[in-house]
C-alpha cells in the first residue's frame, strides 16, 4: 500500500470541507440571538429556562444552576422563564423566516455516504496491507475509527467537570 492510495481516499472528502448553506446559517444565526437569553444549564427543566422575551439578560440578572427558579432570594436574579422545547425551535426557525433545509440535508447525506466509503476503502487499505496484531499502533488507530459515534462528539462539547447541585 501507497500512501497515494490513501491521499486518493482522502482528497474524495475535499469538497466537503467548503460546505456552506444559506438556509443553515440563517437558522444558527437566529439559534445564536435566542442564546444569549438561555440559562446555560444542561441539567432537567433548567435547559429550557430562558430570560423573558427572549432578551439578553440585563447586568445583575443571573441564573443559577443550584436553585433554578425555586427561590429567586437563593440565587436566580431576573425574570426567567421555562419554555417548551418546540415552542424555542419554532422561534428560531420564525426568526430565520423558516427556511427549508432538503438541500442541506441532501447534500449532508450525500457526504456522509462519501465519508462512510472512504472510510470503508482506508480501513479495507489497513487491513489488507498490515498485521493489526503486530502493530498495535494502526490497531489502536483502526479501533478508534470505528468507535466513534456522535455521542463523543456531544460528550466532547457538553459541560465538564465540576459537581453540579440541583433543587
Amino acid at each position: 500500500m501507497s500512501s497515494s492510495e490513501l491521499f486518493k481516499i482522502a482528497n474524495t472528502l475535499n469538497p466537503f470541507v467548503e460546505c456552506d448553506s444559506d438556509e443553515a446559517n440563517a437558522l444558527i444565526k437566529s439559534a445564536t440571538k435566542i442564546a444569549k437569553s438561555w440559562s446555560g444549564s444542561w441539567l432537567g427543566y433548567h435547559s429550557r429556562v430562558y430570560y423573558k422575551n427572549f432578551e439578553t439578560p440585563p447586568v445583575g440578572a443571573v441564573f443559577s444552576q443550584e436553585w433554578g427558579l425555586i427561590d429567586s432570594s437563593m440565587g436566580t436574579k431576573g425574570v426567567w422563564r421555562e419554555q417548551l422545547f418546540d415552542d424555542v425551535v419554532t422561534l428560531i426557525y420564525n426568526n430565520a423566516e423558516n427556511p427549508s433545509l432538503d438541500n442541506a440535508l441532501e447534500a449532508a447525506n450525500f457526504a456522509q455516504e462519501v465519508f462512510d466509503e472512504a472510510q470503508t476503502s482506508a480501513l479495507s487499505l489497513a487491513h489488507a496491507n498490515f498485521n493489526l496484531e503486530t502493530d498495535k499502533f494502526l490497531a489502536k488507530i483502526v479501533e478508534e475509527i470505528n468507535a466513534t459515534r456522535i455521542n463523543d462528539f456531544i460528550a466532547h462539547c457538553r459541560p465538564q467537570g465540576g459537581h453540579k447541585i440541583t433543587r
